[in-house]
């Protein structure tokens, strides 16, 4: 579509210059004709002397005008024109780079998870969702930008929140604390994310857990610049 456009634009300049020089032709071949019938530039005798083309000079001194705007126009607009469809071709350039740069970039991502799956026994790949996962932590990828997003940031903010509130829960002398509670939260939590982790004997909630949290980590650690490291927080619930 980027190229079509930029074609048209390429036409339609070729169109305005094509107008502004046959119309500048017409009208100096028009105002030349008068002005040799006016002048009676027939009756004259042919002469190449310095005076005689001066004085040729003067009497079609309008022509030569009318000649001068049509090139200064027709300068001014192929230069215009030119720097417009230069940056069309600039910024298409940018867009298949930057298009370029986020295919390699998330097939970078894609496959360091997937390596990193098979390192652990109780995570797989038809539970985590890469590209959900990607598009959250870089929104902007299309448009070249790899900045770790707010949203992301968050996201694995909330998750140390819900092993903070457990911890709180256990410490508590009454004792309130539900793991099937703190393993709903962190089910939801992860979801975001793009993991999906089934609740089930505690555990085994919470080996998956910990090793969910490593990936965190490992993804973490690799892409973003996110300070929170889930593996070295105190779980109190294990």
């Amino acid at each position: 579509m980027k190229t079509t456009q930029k074609i048209n634009s390429i036409l339609v300049l070729g169109v305005v210059i094509s107008l502004v020089a046959i119309s500048g032709a017409v009208l100096g071949i028009y105002s030349f004709h008068e002005t040799y019938k006016i002048e009676n530039l027939s009756q004259k005798e042919f002469c190449l002397a310095s005076k005689c083309l001066v004085a040729f000079a003067e009497k079609t001194e309008g022509v030569i005008k009318i000649f001068e705007v049509t090139a200064w126009l027709l300068t001014i607009i192929a230069t215009i024109g030119g720097m417009f469809v230069a940056l069309m071709t600039y910024r298409t350039g940018i867009r298949n780079s930057n298009l370029s740069n986020h295919i390699s970039h998330l097939n970078m991502f894609r496959d360091f998870i997937n390596a990193e799956i098979l390192k652990r026994k109780y995570l797989t790949p038809e539970r985590i969702n890469i590209y959900q996962w990607y598009v959250l932590i870089f929104p902007d990828s299309k448009y070249g930008d790899v900045k770790v997003s707010r949203n992301y940031d968050n996201s694995i903010s909330d998750i140390k929140s819900i092993v903070n509130v457990a911890n709180e829960k256990i410490s508590e002398a009454t004792g309130k604390y539900d793991y099937r509670t703190h393993q709903f939260k962190m089910i939801a939590s992860l979801s975001e994310i793009g993991i999906k982790i089934s609740n089930g004997a505690k555990n085994e909630f919470i080996a998956v857990e910990l090793q969910v949290f490593d990936l965190i980590d490992c993804v973490n650690m690799t892409f973003t610049d996110v300070s929170i490291e889930l593996t070295k927080l105190e779980r109190k619930y294990t």
